[in-house]
């Protein structure tokens, strides 16, 4: 979990088998819901936070990205893999680092100076299937960092391109959301060319792509939900209905396919992808907001083959 302000990453299991008994009490103490929260620091499923000296909410830390990695054929374990993050400092220098995803322990960390985000840090942030971190500003600004070498490139991006949502496909590429001409952007890394959408009816913020060469986009103004195809890079859906939406915000996809939209009017649609009906609408979510992968299935797409 990345946090802003005070900039920091938190590392918290989700299941009990995999928290520690640091009293020794014989049982894991862990805050079970909104009422029932514990004291910072008493949770025992919190397992590791490090913190970064970013000056404020702007500049705290918004990319964070698992590295994939392959289940041992011996042991039939899967290590622990490193993670990603990204912040800014005072000065405008944008801080990558790559953690320990044991300990939380900072491992790496490459510099951008004079980072240019429109006010804010590095905003998104994915891993591909060799450990590489692409990281993309507010609006305009796109690097690459070799995860062996950790040499940071700058890639030059379309002169009306205002970035939102990023996320990589299948085959390693970038599909990048805006609210500027274009609703869509794609990038062929191998190419190191971009393919503009055009219009998508709006605005397409949070977006993430499925094992099936999807797209899927949340849109904004007006609200809905959009469609777009991998392999042909072209648009086949630009406005899903989402009954009762408000401000589509997110777009996540979950272990069985479905699409989630997370919806900033405090509800979240659950869509079939092949139907485009809503399974499930959410409500009661109190100010829900995410513009990236928050199932991390994405990570299904560049696991090591």
């Amino acid at each position: 979990m990345s946090n802003r302000d005070p900039g920091s990453i938190t590392k918290i299991s989700a299941l009990e088998v995999r928290c520690n008994d640091n009293n020794n009490n014989g049982k894991i103490d862990t805050s079970k819901g909104p009422a029932d929260i514990l004291p910072w620091g008493q949770d025992e499923c919190v397992l590791w936070h490090q913190s970064f000296p970013s000056p404020g909410y702007s500049q705290g830390p918004r990319p964070t990205a698992w590295e994939g990695v392959s289940q041992d054929p011996v042991t039939c374990e899967t290590p622990v893999p490193r993670l990603w993050g990204g912040w800014q400092d005072q000065v405008g220098t944008a801080h990558f680092v790559r953690l320990d995803g044991d300990t939380g322990m900072v491992l790496d960390e490459v510099l951008r100076p004079n980072w240019v985000g429109s006010g804010y840090g590095p905003y998104g942030g994915a891993v591909n299937s060799a450990g590489d971190l692409f990281a993309v500003g507010l609006e305009n600004t796109l690097v690459h960092i070799d995860a062996t070498t950790l040499v940071l490139e700058n890639l030059q991006t379309p002169g009306d391109l205002a970035s939102y949502g990023f996320a990589l496909d299948k085959n390693g590429d970038l599909w990048v959301g805006s609210y500027g001409v274009n609703s869509m952007y794609h990038y062929k890394v191998a190419e190191k060319k971009w393919y503009p959408l055009g219009p998508g009816g709006g605005w397409v913020l949070g977006l993430q792509t499925d094992k099936l060469g999807r797209v899927w986009g949340a849109g904004s103004g007006p609200c809905r939900l959009v469609h777009a195809s991998v392999d042909d890079v072209k648009y086949v859906n630009t406005a899903i209905a989402l009954p009762g939406c408000n401000q589509p915000w997110g777009a996540s996809i979950d272990n069985e396919g479905f699409v989630w939209i997370v919806d900033k009017g405090n509800k979240a649609f659950k869509v079939n992808p092949d139907t485009y009906a809503v399974e499930l609408v959410v409500t009661g979510l109190v100010d829900p907001y995410t513009y990236s992968d928050m199932t991390g299935q994405g990570l299904q797409l560049v696991l090591p083959q």
